[in-house]
C-alpha cells in the first residue's frame, strides 16, 4: 500500500526534468532561470523534512501519508488544468508537490520501519522500488505523449493531469484502511526495545548513563557520516539529472523524445537494483553492497560522458542499478542505528541534508554549463561520486537497540 502511494507521489514529480527543453521555449527561460527554479523546489522539500519528521515523531503518523497525497493531486490537477498560464502559478504548485513529498516520505519510512523490525533492507526496497517506479513512470509518460504526437507535445500540461487522478484516489484509499485498520501508524514499543519500567529493574542508574553514553558516541559519527555521504551523492546527481535531456539531445545528438526515454530508464532499468540492494544487504552486509553499488554507478557516469550507443545504453542501465541499489541500504543503516523515537527526525535530516545539498546542484549546474560545458559538468560529478564511495569505507555502525557494539565490515 504504501509502495504504491510512494509510486504514484513521484510520478508527477519527475515530469519536470524531462519537459526542460519545453519548459524553457513556454516561458522563454533562460538556463540559469531554469536552474534557479528547481532550486528554490528541492530546497522546499529539504527544509520541509525535518518539520514532517518531528511531526511523525510527535503525533499520528498515520494522518500524514493520505493528506500529502492529497496535496500532491491538487497540485499536479491545477497544473493539468492551469499550468501554462502563468510561471507564478507553474512554480506554486511545484512547491506545493515538494512539501506533499516532504511530508510523505519520512512519516512513511517511520511506519515501515517500526512495522518490519525484521529484514527492514527488504521491506525497505520494496518501498524504494515503488518511488523509483513512480519516478521513471513520469517521464515515460511524457516520452509516450511525445511519440502519439509525432514528435511534437503541444499540450504539456497533459502529463501532470493523467497523474491527478489517482493519487486523489490513492489518498481516498489510505483514509479508509486506516480507519479500519488502527495499527497502522499507531506508536507500538519496539519489540528490540524493552519498557523503561523494565528495564529500570534490571539496570541501574549509572549503567543506563553509561549506555547512553556509548550509544551517543558511536551512533552520532555515523549517522553524521552518512548524511555526509548521501549530500555528496545528492548533490553529484542533481548536478546531471535536471539537465541530461538537453545532454542527450545537444552533446549524443539524440531525440528530444528518445532523451526523455533514456531519462525514464534511468529510473525503471534500476529496479531491479532496488530489490537487490535490499536482500543483499541482509544477506551480505550493507555496507559491502553500497561500496559495490557506489563504485558502479561512478564508473557508469564516466562511460555516459565518454560513449557513444550501445556503451551509452549499457552505461545508463548500470548507472540505475548503482543508483537504486544504494537507497534501501541508506534507509535500513538509519533504522539501525536511530532508536525508533527518533527515527521521524533521522528520516526528515536525511531528506534535509540530501535533497537541500542536492538542491543548490542544478544552479550550480547552469552555470558550469553556461561558462564551459557538460563535460567539466560530468566530471564534478563524477568526483564526488568517487569520494563518497571511498568515505563509505570509513563507516562504523553501532545497533541502537543493542549494547553491544555491532560494527559493520
Amino acid at each position: 500500500m504504501y509502495s504504491t502511494g510512494h509510486y504514484l507521489i513521484h510520478c508527477p514529480a519527475n515530469v519536470l526534468t524531462a519537459l526542460i527543453i519545453m519548459i524553457l521555449g513556454h516561458f522563454e527561460l533562460s538556463l540559469p532561470q531554469y536552474g534557479m527554479i528547481a532550486t528554490i523546489i528541492g530546497l522546499t522539500e529539504g527544509l520541509c523534512s525535518p518539520f514532517a519528521g518531528v511531526l511523525a515523531d510527535r503525533f499520528n503518523k498515520r494522518i500524514f501519508p493520505p493528506v500529502s497525497m492529497m496535496l500532491m493531486g491538487g497540485a499536479a490537477l491545477t497544473l493539468g488544468l492551469a499550468g501554462g498560464t502563468s510561471i507564478y502559478l507553474f512554480v506554486g504548485c511545484h512547491l506545493f508537490m515538494a512539501f506533499a513529498g516532504a511530508l510523505f516520505h519520512p512519516t512513511s519510512l517511520t511506519i515501515i520501519s517500526d512495522r518490519f523490525k525484521q529484514e527492514r533492507s527488504k521491506a525497505f526496497s520494496l518501498f524504494s522500488l515503488g518511488g523509483q517506479s513512480g519516478f521513471g513512470t513520469g517521464p515515460l509518460t511524457v516520452a509516450a505523449l511525445i511519440w502519439l504526437g509525432g514528435g511534437v507535445l503541444k499540450n504539456w500540461q497533459v502529463a501532470y493531469f493523467i497523474w491527478s487522478i489517482p493519487i486523489i484516489g490513492m489518498s481516498i484509499i489510505l483514509i479508509i484502511t486506516h480507519s479500519r485498520d488502527p495499527t497502522i501508524g499507531a506508536d507500538p514499543i519496539d519489540n528490540n526495545i524493552q519498557p523503561n519500567k523494565e528495564i529500570k529493574s534490571e539496570q541501574t542508574p549509572d549503567q543506563l548513563t553509561s549506555t547512553t553514553r556509548s550509544r551517543k558516541s558511536v551512533i552520532i559519527p555515523a549517522f553524521i557520516l552518512l548524511l555526509v555521504i548521501l549530500s555528496m551523492r545528492s548533490f553529484g546527481r542533481n548536478l546531471y539529472r535536471p539537465f541530461i535531456v538537453l545532454f542527450l539531445v545537444e552533446m549524443k545528438q539524440i531525440s528530444e523524445a528518445t532523451a526523455v526515454f533514456y531519462l525514464s530508464m534511468l529510473t525503471l532499468a534500476g529496479l531491479p537494483g532496488t530489490i537487490l540492494g535490499g536482500y543483499g544487504g541482509d544477506k551480505w552486509g550493507e555496507k559491502k553492497v553500497l561500496i559495490a553499488s557506489y563504485g558502479v554507478a561512478t564508473l557508469s557516469l564516466l562511460l555516459v560522458l565518454l560513449f557513444q550507443n550501445p556503451i551509452l545504453l549499457i552505461a545508463f542501465v548500470l548507472l540505475a542499478l548503482g543508483q537504486n541499489a544504494a537507497m534501501p541500504i541508506m534507509n535500513s543503516l538509519i533504522a539501525k542505528i536511530v532508536p525508533l523515537k527518533d527515527r521521524g527526525k533521522a528520516y526528515g535530516f536525511k531528506f534535509l541534508g540530501g535533497i537541500v545539498i542536492g538542491s543548490i546542484a542544478p544552479v550550480t549546474a547552469s552555470v558550469i554549463i553556461h561558462k564551459y560545458d557538460f563535460v567539466i559538468l560530468f566530471l564534478s560529478a563524477i568526483s564526488l561520486f568517487a569520494i563518497a564511495t571511498v568515505l563509505v569505507a570509513f563507516l562504523r555502525i553501532q545497533s541502537a537497540t543493542s549494547t553491544k557494539p555491532e560494527i559493520i565490515l
